[in-house]
């Protein structure tokens, strides 16, 4: 067998690992500074923008052994981590208070039905 064949050499996937860090600040920066100036902090456009974050740094922290990229990964992902958790809840309650409420529908919709059905009863009675 000969010697394994890997696809870039170490001083190729530093070089690439150094142009990905010019990349992400820029990237960095807007998630910081500029999506939340024009998009709410739980907005889909905000969450989206932050999973592709999350996705090019894993990336290029498999790709290109990158410790900084899957820490940053790491660290974006607990931060939208809490926001998907919040939105989780909040659409979790407005579940239950429509459970609740078609509950309470179903509930008086059987009442009348259950009526209905006595004074149907009732009258076939007291028909001759």
């Amino acid at each position: 067998m000969g010697p394994t064949v890997t696809w870039c050499s170490d001083s190729a996937r530093a070089l690439m690992r150094g142009g990905y860090r010019i990349l992400r600040c820029p990237l960095n920066r807007i998630d910081r500074y500029v999506v939340p100036v024009f998009v709410a902090e739980d907005a889909p456009a905000n969450l989206a923008y932050q999973r592709f974050l999350i996705g090019c740094d894993r990336i290029a922290a498999q790709a290109l052994d990158d410790r900084s990229a899957a820490a940053h990964a790491v660290r974006v992902d607990r931060r939208s981590a809490v926001i998907r958790y919040a939105i989780a809840r909040h659409r979790h309650e407005i579940q239950r208070e429509t459970d609740a409420l078609l509950a309470g529908h179903r509930a008086r919709f059987l009442r009348s039905q259950r009526l209905h059905k006595t004074r149907r009863d009732k009258t076939r009675r007291d028909k001759p």
